[in-house]
């Protein structure tokens, strides 16, 4: 890490905009994800590796949920912004303010809407009562056969029955229960419908769609996260027609069942997973079994795939973090105004040439990313130490950030052209400045130590010429 960056000070403003790039990167990030790890998903089932892509898609969930790229922004965040990360103008702010009170508003609505349907689904089968004896004895032994009695986490689960139910489905995540609608089943049906929702119990699909919905809710700006939404409730739909067929070994005649059971119209809620949605999507799901059925995977090439994709993944993290730096910044140049409201008001003075007492020293500097550069200079008392020359036109904006050590000791520091005019601050610490530049020109930063003693200054600046 290269020291010497002050971070920008977290004031009210710059909170709003830290919250701002908080959800902004989280859901950039997230989108991308779900667009990679989808296509991945794609490619692995064609080399044998089935319902990988339901797997991945639940990867992509997580990307939504924790803000990666803004935790790198963050610790790096001295390297990446020299000290100007996140700082305010008032188009940056005023932006930032627009997309909050929006997003604000978004997230009440799409919380209300998820509570409005929470509560409307458990008044829809408020009615529950226990299936008969048969029925329950069937339940068992389709348990039993899946092994899923040997497991105290799989008793949870429980069959009721309701009036109000068109269609089997499964509903709960602390009480799960498999809920059948009235109708005479016979056993073979019953022992298809029940392993079905039983599948759906042992991959946990009932939380992961709350998540997903919960995603959306957070994300209801973004179209890849309502697309992610989808495609999982599809894949769930996939996985579990596939294990049901490996495990029965007839294809044929589970979805026959199932389209005896489908039903003509989709009134059903987003938060249970329901046995089908409708024919057209049902046939999908038998073309999709049929043609995935008795496929082997290939190791090596799914191996050489979720290399590939674990690859594909670090790389876009690190590309976005460093794109979303360099852009904010680049924003912040364009933005900026002279006097920067959260920062102090330094008075500029202007004079030119330097005291004869007065050692002239170019300085090295780094170049760390793009237009930024850090400086690191021991200085001995009456020095002056300057940056390589840029070449500047009028108007251009030249931000200096410098800590000085001893933070008691006063120093210059400014721009100054080819002639030796020169414009600068005084002040110790943590000193921050955004120059202006008033003629096209060739200039160069400058520190000045006008005293005895032995100081270190570190920091950074941003060149205007690139």
């Amino acid at each position: 890490m290269t020291p010497g960056f002050s971070t920008v000070q977290m004031t009210p403003n710059v909170l709003l905009i830290n919250l701002a790039m908080l959800f902004f990167t989280t859901t950039l990030v997230g989108g991308i994800m779900t667009v990679l790890w989808q296509g991945i998903g794609k490619l692995l089932e064609r080399v044998g590796f089935i319902n990988i892509t339901f797997e991945l898609l639940k990867m992509a969930a997580f990307f939504y949920c924790f803000p990666m790229v803004y935790v790198f922004l963050k610790i790096f965040e001295k390297e990446l912004g020299r000290g100007y990360l996140f700082g305010p103008t008032e188009i940056i702010l005023s932006i930032s303010k627009v997309f909050l009170l929006t997003y604000c508003l978004g997230i009440l609505i799409m919380l209300a809407y998820i509570l409005h349907a929470t509560i409307k689904l458990k008044k829809k089968y408020a009615d529950l009562f226990p299936c008969d004896k048969k029925t329950q004895e069937i339940f068992d032994d389709v348990l039993k056969a899946l092994n899923e009695r040997k497991n105290n986490r799989f008793s949870k689960l429980q069959l009721r029955q309701s009036y109000r139910a068109s269609v089997p489905c499964i509903t709960g995540i602390l009480h799960p229960t498999i809920i059948l609608p009235v109708v005479k089943y016979s056993e073979e049906e019953l022992t298809y419908i029940l392993m079905h929702e039983a599948m759906h119990y042992k991959q946990n699909d009932v939380l992961l769609k709350r998540v997903a919905i919960l995603v959306c809710a957070f994300h209801f700006y973004n179209p890849l996260a309502w697309m992610l939404l989808v495609n999982i409730q599809k894949c769930s739909e996939y996985a579990c027609d596939d294990k049901v067929c490996r495990h029965k070994r007839n294809i044929q005649e589970y979805f026959e069942v199932l389209m005896s059971v489908a039903a003509g119209e989709r009134m059903h809620s987003r938060f249970a997973s329901h046995l089908v949605e409708d024919r057209h999507e049902l046939v999908k799901r038998a073309n999709k079994v049929k043609k995935l059925y008795g496929k082997k995977c290939s190791k090596v090439s799914a191996a050489i795939i979720l290399c590939g994709a674990f690859i594909l993944s670090s790389m876009t993290v690190c590309v976005t973090t460093l794109v979303s730096a360099e852009q904010y910044i680049l924003l912040k140049r364009k933005t900026v105004v002279e006097i920067e409201v959260e920062h102090i008001d330094y008075e500029e003075y202007a004079e030119i040439g330097d005291a004869e007492d007065i050692q002239v020293v170019e300085g090295e500097v780094e170049r760390f990313h793009g237009c930024q550069y850090s400086i690191n200079w021991k200085m001995d008392g009456k020095t002056q130490k300057i940056t390589p020359i840029m070449k500047c036109n009028q108007n251009d904006l030249m931000p200096l950030s410098i800590d000085v050590v001893p933070n008691d000791v006063n120093i210059k520091m400014g721009i100054k052209d080819f002639s030796g005019k020169k414009c600068y601050v005084t002040g110790n610490g943590n000193v921050e400045k955004v120059f202006v530049v008033d003629d096209a020109n060739d200039y160069c930063f400058f520190v000045e130590n006008n005293s005895d003693a032995i100081i270190t200054v570190t920091g950074g600046y941003l060149s205007p010429d690139e």
